[in-house]
C-alpha cells in the first residue's frame, strides 16, 4: 500500500517529460530495453500517439496524458504488437478526445473507419482502491533510451545525460521501478537503482502506461507524467551548467529551493530523481463511463419488444 503525502513537496518542482526531458533511461542497459516480449499485454497495449504514448483500454479507446497535446483527427496513432510470434504494426485515425477533470488523463476514441484494436491489446484498468496499488511497477514509452555521457562530480558517477536532440522519438522501450509514494493523485518512484532494469521517464514517454501485477494479471495503474527538477553543477542559473540528465545519485549537485535559490540537493533531502505517473484508480468510474458501449438502437428495440410481450402475457 502506498502512503499518501509521502512525496510531499516534490510535486512543486515537477517537470513534464514530453517537453523537457529525454529518454526512458534504464540503469543497467546502456541501449535501453527494446525487446518485444511475445504475447505480453503491456507491450501489445502500448501505442505511439503524437509526441508521446498511450495504452489501449477498449476496442476503440486508448488512455494517454493531456499535457503534451496531440491533434485529434490525424493519423499519428501507431500500434506495434507481437502476438504468437508475429510482429505487426497498424495505424489508426483518432476521432474524439475526452479529458478527465482534475487530472492529466485523456481518453481518445479512434475512428471506426480504422477498425478496432486487437483484443490481445486491451489491458484492464487497476480495479483496486486508490493508494493500494502493488509497489512493483513496469512502464513503457517512446523516448530515446540510449545513455548519453556520464555525469560525474568529484569522481563519483551521478547519472547520464539524456541522448538525442529535443523532440527525437525513440523505439518502444521498457523499464521497471518500485512505487514509493502517492500525493495529489500522482504515483511516484525513485531512480536509485536496486535492480538492473530500473528506469525513469524521459522525453517521449509521457502518456505511456504504468502497469502493476494484480493477482497474477497485469493492469494499468498509471499514465506517464513527469520527473522532478533538473540539477545543476553549481549555484548559478547559467544554462550551460544545467544538467539535462537522468540522475540516480544527487550527491554534489545543486537544485533550486522554493525561493529560487540554488542550494545543495542534500540540503533539500533530495538523493536522486523521482518519476511520476497520474494515478488511474480515483478516476476509474469516469473512464469506464466513456469507454462502456451505449445500447445500440437495435438492442433498445429488442428491449422494447420484450416489454410488449410481457405486458401482453399479463393482460
Amino acid at each position: 500500500m502506498l502512503l499518501r503525502g509521502s512525496v510531499a513537496g516534490a510535486l512543486g518542482v515537477l517537470v513534464i517529460c514530453a517537453t523537457q526531458s529525454r529518454g526512458e533511461m534504464i540503469f543497467d542497459a546502456a541501449n535501453g530495453i527494446t525487446t518485444q516480449p511475445n504475447n505480453d499485454i503491456r507491450w501489445n497495449s502500448s501505442l505511439h500517439w503524437d509526441v508521446g504514448g498511450g495504452t489501449v483500454i477498449a476496442p476503440s479507446y486508448f488512455l494517454t496524458a493531456q499535457h503534451f497535446g496531440g491533434s485529434v483527427g490525424n493519423d499519428s496513432v501507431s500500434l506495434t504488437t507481437t502476438i504468437k510470434g508475429v510482429v505487426s504494426t497498424k495505424s489508426y485515425k483518432t476521432l474524439q478526445a475526452f479529458d478527465i477533470p482534475n487530472s492529466d488523463l485523456r481518453v481518445i476514441k479512434i475512428d471506426p473507419i480504422s477498425g478496432t484494436f486487437p483484443s490481445a491489446s486491451i489491458v484492464p484498468l487497476y480495479g483496486g482502491t486508490a493508494g493500494t496499488e502493488p509497489s512493483a511497477a513496469s512502464f513503457l514509452g517512446y523516448g530515446p533510451h540510449i545513455h548519453g555521457n556520464a555525469v560525474v562530480t568529484g569522481g563519483t558517477p551521478n547519472g547520464w545525460l539524456w541522448s538525442g536532440p529535443m523532440g527525437l522519438m525513440g523505439d518502444k522501450s521498457f523499464g521497471q521501478n518500485t512505487l514509493v509514494g502517492l500525493a495529489n493523485n500522482f504515483l511516484s518512484y525513485t531512480f536509485d537503482p536496486v535492480t538492473g532494469n530500473e528506469g525513469i521517464y524521459g522525453n517521449g514517454d509521457s502518456g505511456g502506461g504504468l502497469f502493476v501485477n494484480n493477482g497474477g494479471n497485469y493492469q494499468l495503474a498509471g499514465v506517464g507524467n513527469g520527473i522532478t527538477q533538473f540539477f545543476t553543477l553549481d549555484t548559478t542559473s547559467n544554462s550551460f551548467t544545467a544538467i539535462n540528465a537522468a540522475i540516480y545519485d544527487a550527491n554534489g549537485l545543486y537544485v533550486q529551493d522554493k525561493n529560487g535559490n540554488f542550494v545543495t540537493a542534500a540540503s533539500q533531502g533530495i538523493t536522486s530523481q523521482l518519476g511520476y505517473a497520474s494515478e488511474i484508480a480515483p478516476f476509474e468510474n469516469q473512464i469506464n463511463a466513456i469507454i462502456t458501449p451505449e445500447p445500440t438502437t437495435l438492442a433498445l428495440c429488442g428491449v422494447a419488444a420484450a416489454g410488449m410481450l410481457i405486458r401482453r402475457r399479463r393482460a
